[in-house]
C-alpha cells in the first residue's frame, strides 16, 4: 500500500511535498484576500516557472484532494477551499460542504419575489454566470469526497 492510500485508509488527507504546500498557502492566503485565485499565468509567474510546470503542480495538489476545480473555466480554474493545516478528510468535507451552501446562497441572492409572485433576477447574466458555475463546481467535487467519505 502506497503512503497516500495508507493516509486516506486513516482518513487524513494525502501530505503536500514543501513546494506543493507553499504554493497552496499562496493560493490559499490570496483567495482569502481577493475572493478569486490569480490565473495560471500569475501563478507561473510568481513561482518563476513554466505554465505546463504550474499547471502540472495544481493538478496534483488537485488530485491529493486540497483544491476545488472547475472544468469549464479558462483561466482561474482552481479554487483552495481547505485550510492549509488541516489534515483529515472529514476537514475537506467539511470545507467543500460550507463552499457549497456558500455558492448556493450567491446564487438564491441573485434572485428575488416580484410583488406580482414572480421571480426576479437581481443579478446580471455574468454574476449569475459565475455564481452558477461555483455552485457546480463544488457540487461535483463535493459528490467525489462524500465517495471519498464512504469508501474510507
Amino acid at each position: 500500500m502506497s503512503t497516500e492510500e495508507t493516509l486516506r485508509s486513516e482518513g487524513r488527507l494525502p501530505t503536500l511535498t514543501r513546494r506543493q504546500d507553499e504554493l497552496y498557502r499562496y493560493l490559499f492566503e490570496y483567495y482569502n484576500q481577493r475572493g478569486y485565485i490569480p490565473t495560471v499565468e500569475e501563478i507561473a509567474r510568481w513561482r518563476g516557472s513554466s505554465m505546463g510546470g504550474t499547471h502540472e503542480m495544481l493538478e496534483k495538489i488537485h488530485k491529493k484532494g486540497w483544491l476545488a476545480k472547475d472544468p469549464d473555466a479558462s483561466e482561474r480554474k482552481y479554487a483552495p477551499v481547505v485550510d492549509p493545516d488541516a489534515r483529515s478528510r472529514r476537514a475537506v468535507y467539511g470545507a467543500y460542504k460550507h463552499a457549497y451552501v456558500g455558492a448556493l446562497e450567491d446564487v438564491m441572492a441573485c434572485f428575488y419575489i416580484r410583488d406580482d409572485g414572480r421571480p426576479g433576477l437581481r443579478a446580471d447574466k455574468d454574476t449569475l454566470d459565475k455564481v452558477w458555475r461555483a455552485l457546480s463546481m463544488y457540487g461535483t467535487e463535493l459528490k467525489e469526497r462524500v465517495k471519498d467519505e464512504q469508501k474510507g
